[in-house]
């Protein structure tokens, strides 16, 4: 599963549409929906989103 579908899932677990998260993560609903489309998520885009839903992205090494 790629960036875009984890957020997607995220998003809806939550109940909340890319137009209800784009003014949390200071941008236009238009912006964050074409980002979405292209599938070409920033990496900035994943860590607001998953801020203004409570998340913390962690990186842990594989062993």
């Amino acid at each position: 599963m790629n960036t875009k579908q984890q957020l997607l899932n995220i998003m809806q677990k939550h109940n909340m549409t890319i137009e209800q998260i784009a003014p949390l993560i200071s941008t236009q609903p238009q912006k964050l929906q074409k980002r979405f489309d292209e599938d070409k998520i920033r990496f900035s885009d994943a860590q607001q989103i998953l801020d203004a839903l409570g998340y913390d992205l962690v990186f842990k090494k594989i062993t």
